[in-house]
């Protein structure tokens, strides 16, 4: 099934359960939007995966998430 019309927000992309749920999530082939603290430490390069470098605590970064 395609969802590439569906966007999906992940926070915590880079960690344990994050990643997982990516991985996950891209095998289907939903289109991703993650919020991650530090962008170096993210493992995926795809081109249906948007990557957003920021905080929960930082409000602008939320609303673009």
């Amino acid at each position: 099934m395609n969802h590439e019309s569906k966007l999906i927000a992940v926070t915590g992309g880079s960690g344990f359960i994050g990643t997982h749920l990516i991985k996950s999530l891209l095998a289907q082939d939903f289109r991703i939007r993650i919020l991650v603290r530090n962008q170096k430490k993210l493992q995926f390069n795809h081109p249906l995966l948007e990557v957003v470098e920021g905080s929960l605590h930082n409000h602008s970064c939320l609303l673009y998430t």
